[in-house]
């Protein structure tokens, strides 16, 4: 998931989210090149502020805004922004993922999709989210003009406490978004399935490999102050990675990450197959 004071969220350490930014194959050069609208300086109209139709605008700065009036605070976060080519024209549309609170324990996200229009940015429709586990949009990313959101879930509909995520598909026509198919639901950290990751005697750091079309799942006790690194190679050149503790993604679709880890938890780490079978070779280290 992405950024929120204090947690690691769906970009952040919900982020979670860190994600994973895409671009299309084909870009216009010209004023109507979306990639260069400054989306971490913009203006949005976010749901949460907005449930009675009270139109207020909030403007960004390096991704955030913040109102600390105790009697009406808002935090808005922009937490990760997606490029990709939605329609088939060649042209890549962007689609803005931003979380909002408003004083209370709920961190609400959406997303924005936005298209060039007359050299100007417009936004097409949202997307829409929820609070956390319950229903909040861990990634988005763009595959063959469709465009993949991912929803985290949990049994008792909680906020925390994550245990799926579904991915649902959708195709953009005109202003609207089509479901393609059925969601697909995958445990977010397969603890039934994780396979515990151990160190030689003396050794700080474990290679493994693997074949997957769909993910494999890893879980590493880390304790103390150190600095974990990870990173997947493959001969198809589609594995991936994701890390995982507890609700919140630390790395998102990555090929490599380092980051400094405190204390005592379970890291996860869930090698996803782009497209395909994969062939992997996954070294963790910790030092």
């Amino acid at each position: 998931m992405r950024g929120k004071p204090g947690h690691f969220y769906f970009a952040a350490a919900l982020t979670i989210c860190v994600m994973y930014p895409l671009s299309g194959s084909a870009q216009s050069s010209s004023a109507n090149d979306i990639h260069r609208v400054d989306f971490r300086n913009f203006s949005y109209r976010p749901v949460c502020l907005n449930w009675q139709e009270a139109h207020e605008t909030v403007r960004v700065k390096d991704g955030s805004f913040s109102r600390k009036n105790p009697d009406d605070p808002v935090t808005f976060e922009v937490t990760d922004v997606v490029y990709g080519d939605l329609t088939g024209d060649g042209i890549d549309e962007a689609v803005v993922l931003a979380t909002c609170n408003t004083g209370g324990s709920g961190w609400f996200d959406e997303a924005f999709i936005y298209a060039m229009k007359s050299s100007k940015p417009v936004m097409l429709l949202r997307v829409p989210g929820g609070d956390r586990a319950a229903g909040g949009i861990r990634a988005v990313r763009i595959e063959s003009r469709l465009l993949l959101v991912e929803r985290l879930g949990s049994i008792q509909e909680s906020a925390v406490g994550a245990e799926f995520i579904d991915t649902t598909s959708y195709r953009l026509n005109g202003s609207k978004l089509r479901q393609v198919g059925r969601s697909v639901r995958r445990t977010l950290r397969g603890e039934r399935k994780a396979k515990r990751i151990e160190f030689g005697r003396g050794e700080t750091s474990a290679v493994l490999t693997g074949n997957t079309s769909s993910a494999d799942f890893y879980v590493l006790r880390a304790v103390g102050n150190h600095t974990m690194t990870v990173g997947i190679t493959s001969k198809q050149r589609n594995a991936r990675f994701e890390l995982v503790v507890d609700d919140f993604t630390m790395a998102y679709r990555k090929t490599e990450w380092s980051g400094k880890i405190e204390g005592r938890a379970d890291y996860y780490i869930v090698v996803v197959s782009q497209g395909g079978s994969t062939d992997y070779t996954l070294e963790v280290t910790v030092r």
